[in-house]
């Protein structure tokens, strides 16, 4: 399958550490782009030259932690790049949010994360979408701002996300097959297993 990864500055460190995952289970990143500061917004904007090129499959978003915009406009952002990614042939997205901020040393950073973190979480874009909430696994530990962390507490947090991020790829892939093959009862089976999934990442607090 054809992987997408579009990103911010956390990511810049997230998807070297995610890439060889995403390899080893026999998948394709075709598209990778990590910008400081970037918004949903912003990507939009751009028009994410060479996306298409790439013809993804899916998308992996990890943006939110540079968001200014604290109200319901945030969802035309949002919105707008999801729809970009559709026409670009991208069939799901899993959407990876901000991460948690230390307040007593980032305290604005840390209310606009908050923000953006509870507005993500109560809002969903369609069967094709999917929120991973990294807050409750974010290490903080020897970060120098109280926003990036270090290395070791971003491979911790791909080693807490990363189970539940190769199951979706597996799920994701499954789907796109059972589709191309037009296998109705096996791809309905298919949907209950991935209903049974989301479940079990509720309950873990993942989403």
């Amino acid at each position: 399958m054809r992987v997408a990864l579009i990103g911010d500055s956390h990511s810049q460190v997230l998807f070297p550490l995610m890439r060889p995952l995403i390899v080893g289970k026999g998948h394709q990143v075709v598209f990778e782009q990590s910008q400081p500061g970037w918004t949903a917004r912003k990507y939009h904007q751009t028009g994410l030259p060479g996306l298409v090129e790439s013809q993804p499959d899916v998308a992996i978003v990890s943006l939110g932690g540079n968001n200014g915009n604290m109200s319901e406009g945030y969802g035309t952002d949002v919105r707008s790049l999801l729809q970009q990614l559709r026409q670009a042939g991208v069939s799901s997205v899993l959407w990876i949010g901000p991460l948690k901020t230390d307040a007593t040393r980032a305290p604005s950073t840390a209310s606009r994360h908050d923000w953006t973190r509870a507005w993500l979480q109560r809002n969903a874009f369609g069967s094709g979408y999917r929120y991973l909430d990294p807050y409750p696994f974010t290490d903080l530990t020897g970060s120098r701002d109280g926003v990036h962390l270090t290395r070791d507490g971003y491979q911790r947090l791909v080693d807490v996300l990363w189970p539940s991020i190769g199951l979706w790829l597996t799920l994701r892939q499954n789907m796109i097959l059972l589709a191309i093959m037009g296998v109705g009862a096996a791809g309905l089976l298919s949907y209950i297993g991935y209903r049974l999934y989301v479940r079990q990442i509720d309950r873990k607090r993942l989403t």
